[in-house]
């Protein structure tokens, strides 16, 4: 039998050349289909904050026939509940788990979603009307709380109501000769002490005389989430995101709550965000990894975290995470060992444990 001769060498070559052009005008267009899916899904976002339903259902939609990302299908059906159509809202909530079966506030949403259809009304507790609780009253009055303002989560309606807010709960004002700097450093120090809950409400203090403080506001964010309180604590960062909408650490900030609160497709898309803002952001990369890892998807994830090494070869959380992917992946041990070796050069803080690893898998055992 002959050897395979030139001409059909050269054919065969001339072939690849051309399937690989296809592959990677694929990946062109794969990648800018993508793109404008969250486009559409950041409008859709912004006119859902401003009460524009509607509006917020198309962009939604449009970035669905994109992209089906159960995030998309969340946001979808949060709008047409807001609309009093939960039959809808439903069908979105359903897609949503149909994609990500954990998707546990997606779940509890198409819970409220399957009792608002059968009829059940839900009323906050009552409270005496000479209260001033905006919120009790409407329960009183059989008034959807949704549809009042969230003052927590709206930059300029809690600038408004500060006063008012001052005679409902006079605690709350900073008394005379109280500086703001003093109860930052109590908030400071409280948090030193895992005394979070005494953290948030000085902070809070904070942000009633500094409303559009970056610093309070996310100081306040995160002594929320570490004293449990986590709703407010995403208000918080929703807050501070339009205070200063091209701040990258503000949507890092805010997807790692999200991801510690179990969202991890809202997470996804706030760590999105940051790149938007900041697109050679090494700790964006990073947490978006994170966030695939958990997910499931360890393949993708390899390569956000090579992007977030790429550009900050010093920054130690990528190679640990990167390990931990690759061992999803069934990587070669030694390019799990390669990884953890530069996450203990870089000083990562979890050395014991990725040294302890390393002995495992130099062991064979640890894999």
């Amino acid at each position: 039998m002959g050897g395979f001769r030139p001409a059909r060498l050269a054919a065969a070559l001339a072939l690849a050349g051309v399937l690989a052009g296809c592959a990677s005008e694929r990946a062109v267009r794969t990648a800018g289909t993508r793109d404008r899916a969250f486009e559409l899904f950041e409008k859709g976002l912004t006119r859902e904050a401003a009460g524009q339903y509607s509006d917020a259902i198309r962009y939604f939609t449009q970035a669905i026939e994109l992209n089906q990302r159960p995030a998309f299908y969340f946001k979808a059906g949060s709008a047409y509940q807001q609309l009093g159509e939960p039959g809808r809202a439903l069908y979105f909530y359903d897609k949503a788990l149909e994609l990500a079966p954990d998707y546990n506030l997606a779940s509890s949403r198409r819970e409220l979603a399957l009792l608002e259809m059968k009829g059940e009304e839900f009323k906050l507790r009552s409270a005496p009307r000479d209260s001033g609780n905006e919120l009790a009253m409407a329960a009183e009055s059989g008034t959807s709380a949704r549809s009042l303002p969230r003052v927590e989560s709206a930059f300029e309606a809690s600038q408004g109501s500060n006063r008012a807010r001052d005679a409902i709960f006079p605690e709350l004002r900073i008394s005379e000769g109280e500086r703001t700097e003093d109860l930052k450093d109590t908030a400071a120090n409280a948090a030193s002490q895992g005394r979070w809950a005494d953290a948030a409400r000085a902070w809070g203090r904070v942000v009633r005389t500094e409303p559009d403080s970056l610093e309070s506001r996310l100081g306040h964010a995160k002594a929320l989430l570490r004293a449990g309180r986590t709703k407010s604590a995403l208000d918080e960062y929703e807050t501070a995101s339009r205070i200063d909408p091209q701040s990258p650490d503000v949507f890092i900030q805010w997807g790692n709550a999200l991801a510690e609160s179990g969202d991890l497709y809202m997470a996804e898309v706030r760590f999105r965000d940051a790149l938007e803002v900041d697109p050679v952001n090494a700790r964006a990369y990073n947490n978006l990894g994170s966030t695939y890892i958990a997910r499931g998807f360890p393949e993708e994830a390899i390569n956000f975290l090579g992007q977030a090494i790429e550009l900050d070869p010093d920054f130690a959380p990528a190679y640990l995470n990167k390990a931990l992917a690759l061992q999803k992946t069934e990587a070669p041990v030694s390019d799990i060992i390669s990884s953890l070796e530069s996450y203990i050069g870089n000083d990562g803080e979890r050395q014991i444990e990725a040294e302890a690893w390393l002995i495992r898998l130099r062991r064979g055992d640890g894999s």
